[in-house]
């Protein structure tokens, strides 16, 4: 025991005489733990942690494959039939169950008069639940007769849900609450861990779910086998049955579906794990982070290494003195050790708490859009792990460092220390490998940053379709049952919208069932009227939205040719249709006043054309666009409202709500958005990708300059005398300049040529990430190499000016 408390006490007395030492090596370890905490507990919270289900590796989530909509789909596969999930479920036994389920909002109203609000409602089959595993914590499960129609009056609400609007009370079982005018009980409360599988990142073309707070019956409504796939349905594999064998099985029942389609198609299942479902494509700018979080530890660790062998090196005479009195190899070693530990556990503390609060940060981050993101935390094994990593990285290179020394001659340490200060051969083999490393790393995470960075200014620089400046969105709905049938319910919304209008700096109001990049709904074949027939399967498929007259005005949508559809009209409907549709049913002819068929096959006639809209990104493709007038076929209940006015639109929220609730008090609107916010959506995963590999990039950038800087400064401060005997002897002052740097320069240039093949050869591998720039792309490789060179040279410079200032007698009298 005394012998460690002296041990202690010599280390920190040791340290204390070195802060600058101190400081360096707390604050890498701190940065370099700080960030690979932070992303770890992000990737382990949304890719590594096991969904809170039961036996969640058996759970997998089923699709449908046509072989004939191949062509006319930007997916492989596409959600399920209801008819063909009853077919499966009767038949399969493969399953110890499955699901079918769906989500959409509904307004919400009855409880203790409250105002009324859109809330998340899923519609799920009976066994939902139990294919999960979860039971509820209050009240039962549903039964399985209530999927028959006008069976389901009961639901289940969240735990949030039951608090926020039950007290909470446990007596809510049994209570009654109203989603779109129809009662329903509460017959249960979920357990508060519970959370709703979001499967919106499965398939791109669907818009992302919203919060889901209540569950219901799904109720079974004669479905028909040859479309509506609209729906999701998970399984759960029995025991002992492989993915493999439940696809082979299903796919057995669906060439039985295919036979008694009308036309003939080639249908099968697809079967993915739930969680990778899940995961969607998050899982890629998530691997990427925490890889470009990798190179910066490693940079961290070399500069370490650096910083520990220029320390042993200064203290090389103390070191050799120690042996020559015969002090134990052992001991010495075990003193940097020490060192190397408090210093370690200094650092991964001061990380742990950085990790935090860049945790939070990416929690409440905008541009962070992954599943399972309110979970992420700093738990226990995240913060063990941190703390090991800041005490081996800093505890091992110290000891290598000092073993380095060690293993010298004792003379040979001696001389080190003396008047004969240089540097050996193998001492600076090692430090330009070290400076090497760093720079490759380097230069390879500021090529990738540069390659996203370029990626996202590209998908930013790309038009729209729609003018953002000055509009903002917001959903408002009204009841079906409080009107009656569409036209009722399209005179409440016309109201609404002539009462918005009317607000002092409102310049245009419109509604849409869904915004551009706001993903796809009701897809359905197109074909001319009055042209030659096109079998079904052949022809091209398109997004009907529904649209008030107004809506391209509000939304910035220029009217390239014809005129917008009235308000109102009892005669044929017309419709306002995409370049892209004009091009696929009339190319090079005029599509003013033809026809083309509408979801159910009725002639609608054309009367405007519009640019061309984008579903999900503005990476993608333009999609071909139908806007339908919003009282026509069944509008869907709720609607997208879009406001341009001559101020910032969202400072006019409390009137818009009054002029809305000035119709109908009972519509609720969600919060106010700018129209921006459409493309930031849309954009999130590439802004989150591009800032983070950007700021990581930042990171090692600072730290391999860093490393530059302390190699070069302890190098050409043992190479003083030389330099002072060099000048003596008639040298060119310019050319010995000339050389220090060039020597500094040396493992530089080696690092750029192995960080830039090592950056080509994973751009290659992530080309996939990038957009409107090419892997190889001269420009980016240059201009990163351009950056890391001048900053070298900076780091060279300093140090190489301090020792070619000193004059020749000081030089030769330096030790």
């Amino acid at each position: 025991m005394n012998l460690c408390l002296t041990l202690i006490r010599s280390v920190v007395r040791s340290l204390r005489g070195s802060p600058r030492y101190c400081v360096a090596v707390v604050s890498i370890v701190a940065l370099s733990v700080g960030g690979v905490t932070g992303v770890f507990a992000l990737m382990y919270g949304t890719l590594l942690r096991p969904l809170p289900y039961r036996e969640p590796d058996r759970l997998v989530l089923l699709f449908e494959h046509v072989a004939q909509f191949a062509h006319l789909v930007d997916t492989p596969y596409i959600p399920v039939n209801a008819m063909h999930f009853t077919e499966w479920r009767q038949h399969a036994s493969s399953f110890s169950d499955m699901a079918l389920f769906g989500w959409r909002e509904e307004t919400l109203s009855g409880i203790d008069g409250g105002a009324p609000a859109n809330v998340g409602v899923a519609q799920v089959w009976p066994s939902f639940l139990g294919t999960l595993g979860v039971s509820p914590w209050l009240g039962r499960d549903f039964d399985e007769s209530e999927s028959e129609p006008g069976k389901g009056g009961g639901v289940l609400i969240s735990y949030r849900f039951w608090r926020e609007h039950f007290g909470p009370d446990p007596g809510a079982v049994g209570r009654k609450i109203i989603l779109d005018d129809r009662v329903y009980d509460v017959a249960g409360v979920l357990p508060e861990e519970f959370v709703f599988p979001d499967t919106s990142r499965a398939l791109p073309m669907f818009f992302d779910a919203q919060a889901i707070d209540i569950l219901r019956p799904f109720e079974l409504r004669s479905p028909n086998p040859e479309g509506n796939f609209n729906w999701w349905v998970i399984g759960r594999l029995s025991n002992g049955v492989d993915a493999r064998h439940a696809k082979s099985e299903l796919d057995t029942i669906c060439a039985g579906i295919a036979e008694t389609w009308s036309e003939r198609i080639d249908l099968s299942s697809v079967v993915r794990p739930l969680h990778l479902s899940m995961v969607g494509d998050s899982r890629k700018p998530l691997l990427l982070a925490f890889a470009a979080v990798g190179l910066v530890l490693l940079i961290g660790c070399l500069n370490l290494a650096s910083l520990a062998l220029n320390r042993v090196r200064n203290r090389s005479g103390e070191i050799a003195t120690h042996a020559a009195m015969g002090a134990a190899p052992g001991k010495l070693v075990g003193q940097f050790l020490c060192e190397g530990l408090l210093l370690g556990i200094a650092g991964g503390c001061a990380g742990i708490a950085l990790a935090a609060g860049l945790t939070d940060a990416l929690r409440n981050w905008y541009a962070v859009d992954l599943p399972l993101i309110d979970s992420v935390s700093v738990d226990l094994p995240v913060t063990l792990c941190a703390l090991a990593a800041g005490i081996l990285s800093v505890a091992l290179f110290s000891a290598a460092a000092a073993r380095f020394v060690v293993k010298l001659p004792p003379n040979a340490s001696l001389l080190g220390s003396g008047r004969a200060n240089t540097q050996s051969r193998a001492g600076r083999r090692a430090a330009e490998i070290l400076v090497a490393g760093q720079v490759a790393l380097g230069i390879t995470l500021l090529v990738l940053a540069s390659l996203l960075l370029q990626s996202l200014q590209n998908a930013l620089d790309r038009d729209p379709g729609f003018d953002m400046s000055g509009a903002a969105i917001t959903k408002v709905s009204v009841s079906r049952n409080k009107y009656d049938g569409s036209v009722s319910q399209a005179n409440a919304y016309n109201a609404m919208l002539r009462e918005i209008e009317a607000i002092p700096s409102v310049l245009s109001a419109g509604l849409v069932s869904l915004p551009p990049l706001g993903g796809a709904n009701n897809v359905s074949d197109i074909s001319a009227v009055g042209e030659a027939e096109v079998p079904p399967l052949e022809r091209p498929f398109a997004n009907f939205r529904w649209a008030s007259a107004n809506y391209f005005a509000a939304m910035g949508l220029p009217i390239l040719k014809g005129r917008v559809f009235p308000d109102f009209n009892t005669t044929q409907p017309e419709v306002v249709i995409s370049e892209g549709v004009a091009r696929a049913l009339w190319p090079g002819r005029e599509p003013i006043g033809r026809e083309l068929t509408g979801l159910a096959g009725e002639p609608l006639k054309v009367v405007a054309v519009v640019p061309d809209a984008f579903l999900e990104s503005l990476e993608t493709e333009s999609s071909l666009m139908v806007y339908q007038p919003h009282w026509y076929d069944n509008v869907p209940r709720a609607l997208w409202l879009v406001i341009r006015a001559q101020v910032d639109p969202l400072s006019l929220s409390d009137s818009v709500r009054k002029a809305v609730w000035s119709v109908d008090p009972e519509a609720p609107l969600a919060a106010f958005e700018p129209a921006r916010s459409l493309v930031d959506r849309s954009l999130a995963t590439r802004v989150f990708a591009a800032t983070t590999i950007g700021l990581f990039s930042l990171l090692a950038f600072v730290l391999a300059g860093l490393g530059v800087y302390s190699v070069a400064a302890e190098s050409m401060s043992r190479r003083t005398r030389e330099v002072g005997i060099r000048c003596a002897l008639g040298a060119p002052f310019e050319r010995v300049r000339r050389d220090l740097v060039l020597n500094g320069m040396y493992p530089v240039f080696i690092g750029l040529g192995v960080g830039n093949a090592c950056a080509y050869g994973l751009a290659l591998l992530l080309e996939g990430m990038f957009f409107g720039v090419e892997p190889s792309d001269p420009l980016v490789y240059l201009a990163a190499s351009a950056a890391v060179v001048l900053a070298a040279l900076l780091a060279c410079y300093a140090p190489m000016r301090r020792v070619s200032a000193a004059t020749i007698t000081d030089a030769l009298r330096s030790t």
